[in-house]
């Protein structure tokens, strides 16, 4: 099992998997075929100046098995409106905003000195494997070589494996957190927001 950043050679496995492993995206997507999935979601990552830049994968006997992104500050992002205009190009009106809440929910604002990590899925085969944990180490790796301090990452309250990875990792409590879009069209419940001070 390897664990590495990702190439733009990865992008089609990883929105494939990333439509296995968030049931909510899918579920939204699901009047696509796989191959527009696969295409819409690649158009997205690459709409960002580095679509890899800060993406690790774990991967397993060629195939990826676990993904996690990290957010920089000074990263280019993908605004809302141009998030917009990239789903309104395949899906209707409510479920292209629907997916911009979802997506643009991943960026969260964070400070100068700061990382965010998101997007952390393992394939049930290798969960309570450790998979989880040397993905977490490599993001904060990579993140004291950028000269980041603090890292950041937003849990479901109800989620209590993420909660548990990032506890034992040392991350705490900070407060919590939901975009106001995502509370007023999909009615989403606030996130636990945890860091963790990177020396």
């Amino acid at each position: 099992m390897l664990i590495r950043t990702a190439t733009d050679a990865d992008i089609p496995a990883i929105e494939a998997f990333t439509m296995t492993m968030f049931p909510a995206i899918r579920q939204r997507l699901a009047a696509l075929s796989t191959a527009e999935v696969t295409t819409l979601m690649s158009e997205w990552r690459r709409a960002h100046a580095t679509p890899t830049e800060g993406i690790f994968v774990a991967e397993d006997a060629g195939r990826i098995i676990g993904t996690l992104f990290v957010d920089r500050s000074e990263a280019a992002s993908v605004g809302w409106w141009r998030t917009f205009r990239l789903m309104r190009k395949h899906l209707s009106w409510w479920k292209a905003i629907e997916m911009t809440v979802i997506l643009r929910q991943a960026s969260l604002p964070i400070g100068r000195e700061e990382i965010y990590i998101s997007g952390v899925a393992i394939d049930s085969t290798y969960r309570r494997s450790g998979v989880a944990q040397q993905l977490v180490s490599a993001a904060e790796a990579y993140a004291r070589h950028q000269r980041k301090r603090v890292s950041t990452v937003l849990i479901e309250p109800t989620n209590q494996a993420s909660l548990n990875l990032f506890q034992k990792s040392g991350y705490q409590l900070y407060g919590s957190y939901v975009p106001l879009l995502g509370r007023l069209l999909l009615r989403r419940s606030r996130s636990l927001r945890l860091q963790k001070e990177l020396v």
